[in-house]
């Protein structure tokens, strides 16, 4: 089972809550992200499939309910806090002394 993050949007564009569900698939993933948005009142923006590391870092009670603003913000943070501090730098922000470079 896949996991979802979706978030909802105003006309403007500002993030106003978010949801993430388990599910087998996009399809459903997005047809309850549909429903979901519908009875909030928000306007779908964005979702994606999570990655497994970061997957396992949603606390349970986040999973298949409406997160407000506060929360999604709260819970970006700290994924990009503990996922993105595991990765390594990329390629393009490495610095490579002038010596070492090919022309």
């Amino acid at each position: 089972m896949s996991r979802f993050w979706f978030s909802y949007c105003d006309q403007s564009g500002r993030l106003l809550a978010g949801l993430i569900v388990d599910s087998p698939s996009p399809l459903q993933a997005r047809n309850c992200a549909a429903v979901e948005g519908a009875e909030a009142g928000a306007g779908y923006c964005e979702g994606y499939e999570l990655d497994r590391e970061s997957s396992n870092l949603i606390p349970a009670g986040a999973i298949g309910r409406m997160l407000n603003r506060q929360e999604v913000r709260q819970l970006m943070r700290e994924l990009e806090m503990r996922v993105m501090a595991k990765r390594p730098a990329a390629a393009s922000s490495v610095w490579i002394p002038r010596k070492a470079r090919k022309s």
